[in-house]
C-alpha cells in the first residue's frame, strides 16, 4: 500500500508536473485501512514507561490472550484506524524548500516507511452483526487503552457499550493493564448476556422530546467538570443530528434512539481521535444511569 491509496496526504506540483509539496488540506481526519496493511507499516518507537511497547506488539499480545484463555480461534482485528495527523514519514519534506535537502514526499512513499502514533482498531469475540462483545484498542507512543463490551453497528463506530475502559498510567501499567484484560476476556459471555439485556431496556424505554432536552442540557451543564460526558463539539453534532432524525420523521423516541446519536457523532471519521473511547463510555454510562434512575421518564 502506497501514500496515495492512503488519502491522507494531497499533493501540489508545479507548471512542469513535479511535486513541491504535500498538504493535508482537505484530506479526510482519520482513514480505516486493513489490518495487514497497517501490520506492514513502520513501528512507533515508543519511550514511555506506562506503555514500553508499540502497537504492533499491543495488538500481537492481545490476540494471544484471546486465543490463549477464551478459546477463540479465527478472531481477527478489523481495519485499523489512522490519523491525518498522527503519521511520521522520516526522511521525507512536506515542502521542496527545506534546510535539510530531504527528498520531498511523494504519492508512492511505502506504508512501510510510514509510522503512525495513533491507531484505533477492534476484534469481535462472540455474538452475531448486530450486537457482538468486542475488544478496542485506542494506542499513542505515551499510552495504551482497552474497552472490553458489547459493540453495536460493528462495521461503523467504536461503541463499546461498557464502562470496562482501562488505560495505561503511572499506577497502572501495561503487564497489569494486560492482568485486568484477562480477566474481562474470561467473564466475555456472562457480560455479553448482561448487556444485551440493557439494551433491550434502552429500546423499550420511551423519551418525549422535552425530556431529550432536558438531558442535552444536563450533558452541557456538566461540560467542564469532572463528570463531563462529552465536550461542546460533540453535543453541538447530537444537537443537529437529534433535528436530522426529526426532520426525517425519526424522532428520538427512545433511550436507545438517544445512544444511536451519539454513536453517530462518534464515529472515527468525525473527530479527531483524542477522547473517542472515553467519551464513548462516559456517554453510555450517562444513558444507563438514566434507565437506572428512570430519571428519563419523569
Amino acid at each position: 500500500m502506497q501514500l496515495q491509496e492512503l488519502g491522507l496526504r494531497e499533493f501540489k506540483r508545479n507548471e512542469d508536473g513535479v511535486i513541491i509539496e504535500s498538504t493535508k488540506a482537505g484530506c479526510p481526519v482519520a482513514k480505516r485501512i486493513p489490518f495487514k496493511e497497517f501490520m506492514h507499516s513502520r513501528q512507533y518507537f515508543t519511550q514511555s514507561r506506562a506503555m514500553p511497547v508499540n502497537a504492533h506488539e499491543v495488538l500481537a499480545d492481545l490476540t494471544e490472550m484471546v486465543e490463549d484463555y477464551v478459546g477463540i480461534k479465527d478472531r481477527k482485528w478489523g481495519e485499523v484506524t489512522v490519523y491525518r495527523d498522527k503519521m511520521d514519514i522520516h526522511g521525507y519534506s512536506e515542502k521542496n524548500h527545506n534546510r535539510n535537502n530531504l527528498p520531498v514526499l511523494h504519492p508512492e512513499v511505502s506504508l512501510q516507511e510510514v509510522a503512525f502514533s495513533r491507531i484505533i482498531t477492534k476484534m469481535p469475540l462472540i455474538g452475531d452483526n448486530d450486537h457482538n462483545t468486542s475488544i478496542a484498542v485506542k494506542w499513542e507512543p505515551g499510552l495504551c487503552q482497552v474497552a472490553v463490551g458489547l459493540n453495536v453497528r460493528a462495521c461503523d463506530n467504536y461503541n463499546i457499550f461498557s464502562n470496562k475502559l482501562y488505560e495505561t498510567s503511572k499506577e497502572l501499567d501495561y503487564m497489569m493493564l494486560k492482568s485486568l484484560i484477562m480477566k474481562e476476556i474470561r467473564a466475555v459471555e456472562e457480560r455479553h448476556m448482561m448487556n444485551i439485556q440493557i439494551i433491550s431496556q434502552l429500546m423499550n424505554r420511551t423519551i418525549s422530546e422535552k425530556q431529550v432536552v432536558f438531558m442535552l442540557g444536563e450533558i452541557m451543564y456538566r461540560y467542564g467538570r469532572e463528570d463531563q460526558v462529552i465536550n461542546v463539539t460533540d453535543l453541538t453534532e447530537i444537537q443537529r443530528g437529534i433535528h436530522r432524525s426529526a426532520l426525517r420523521d425519526e424522532p428520538v423516541r427512545s433511550l436507545w434512539d438517544f445512544t444511536n446519536v451519539i454513536t453517530d457523532v462518534l464515529k472515527f471519521d468525525r473527530n479527531s481521535g483524542d477522547s473517542i473511547l472515553e467519551s464513548i463510555s462516559k456517554a453510555n454510562s450517562f444513558i444507563n444511569s438514566k434507565l437506572l434512575s428512570n430519571a428519563a421518564a419523569n
